[in-house]
């Protein structure tokens, strides 16, 4: 392992442990609810990853007390615990919005569209999954449709702009999420590069590549949502 990794790994544990003391200092966590810590789950495999992809999209989930009605769980990783061993028997239940992560990642980082591809579930598929930094605006615990976001990114700001500057990546691709987070990455009208029929807008500044798409949830086919996201950032970013 290198610096760089050691580094990387070093201060994603610290940003974990900031997300467990601001869900305290806010009153968020409970005996019953704590946060859902995002990032990479492999650092190495991110770090060797062309182009260097994150998803910002809005909120996770466990599940919903069926009394209560509202979110419990959380106290784990989302992305290394979904790369142990034992989590890969449920690869094949992964969320449509997960699947379509997999299969976009895949296309992007091997400019492929989605008919060349294998099934997600299968390993040189998901395997893309655990390259990227996937990360929320929200780190807690929600229900599996988000509404505004703006309060709940207020809460979780300086942190998710502590790991876009630890992730360095080279394309960020917010799934209805660019909204919420456009001022503070002081992207201006002259950033805009091009756009898909609406669908897709895509910004560039400083050499990284800013894609404002639909959340990967949208209701459409998976062919449309993953070679739409191919398409526009290949035309858009130099690839090795």
């Amino acid at each position: 392992m290198n610096n760089t990794e050691k580094d990387l790994i070093s201060v994603q544990k610290t940003l974990q442990n900031k997300m467990e003391e601001l869900a305290k200092l806010k009153g968020l966590s409970s005996d019953t609810l704590s946060p859902i810590f995002d990032g990479v789950a492999n650092v190495n495999d991110y770090l060797q990853s062309s182009p260097k992809i994150m998803w910002i999209l809005k909120e996770p989930y466990d599940y919903i007390n069926e009394e209560t009605k509202k979110p419990e769980g959380g106290g784990w990783t989302l992305m290394e615990d979904l790369e142990k061993e034992s989590a890969k028997l449920l690869v094949q239940h992964l969320p449509r919005t997960v699947q379509r992560v997999i299969y976009a990642t895949a296309g992007i980082s091997e400019n492929m569209e989605y008919d060349n591809m294998e099934y997600y579930y299968q390993p040189n598929m998901y395997k893309y999954l655990f390259q990227i930094a996937y990360i929320n605006l929200s780190k807690m615990p929600a229900g599996t449709r988000s509404g505004d976001m703006t309060e709940k990114y207020l809460v979780w700001k300086d942190i998710i702009l502590e790991q876009v500057k630890l992730y360095d990546p080279e394309v960020i691709i917010f799934g209805n999420t660019f909204q919420y987070m456009r001022e503070d990455l002081c992207i201006k009208e002259n950033d805009y590069v091009s756009s898909y029929s609406g669908w897709v807008d895509i910004y560039k500044k400083d050499g990284r590549l800013f894609v404002d798409a639909y959340h990967p949830g949208v209701i459409c086919s998976t062919k449309q949502y993953v070679n739409t996201m191919v398409n526009i950032i290949h035309n858009n970013i130099k690839l090795k």
